[in-house]
């Protein structure tokens, strides 16, 4: 009937983790041409560095924004930066720093020696990669 089809459109609290934190609710896709679909994602925003690190601290610490403040929406209160949370996940001392209230950041060389880590095959640069996205 047309109010559950009505209902199935609206953003529900679980889809609001996909919301820009400036607000406005959910983002909507953007749709391209078969130009587009051809050129695949590396046409829309360039191929990454193959050195994964050195691209991830370039993207987090030298790029014009990388010190424009959000707000990340894990941590209630939590303005960061892409440079701040760069030196969290690689500085051990700025980890342990931040790690207050419902934040603990777990070090690199901690979660090295994790059995999941291991049982996964992960790379460093990929548990760094893990640490950012997550916090």
């Amino acid at each position: 009937d047309q109010t559950r089809r009505m209902a199935a459109h609206q953003p529900t609290v679980g889809n609001l983790k996909y919301a820009h934190p400036g607000g406005g609710g959910p983002r909507t896709a953007k749709f391209g041409d078969i130009k587009d679909f051809h050129q695949g994602l590396a046409g829309e925003i360039g191929l990454p560095n193959p050195r994964l690190m050195e691209g991830m601290e370039a993207e987090h610490c030298r790029r014009s924004c990388s010190e424009a403040e959000f707000d990340p929406g894990n941590y209630p209160g939590s303005i960061t930066t892409s440079l701040r949370e760069w030196k969290v996940v690689s500085d051990p001392e700025e980890g342990r720093r931040v790690s207050v209230g419902e934040r603990r950041v777990r070090m690199i060389s901690e979660l090295m020696g994790d059995p999941i880590v291991a049982k996964a095959n992960l790379k460093e640069a990929e548990v760094v990669a893990l640490l950012l996205y997550t916090g």
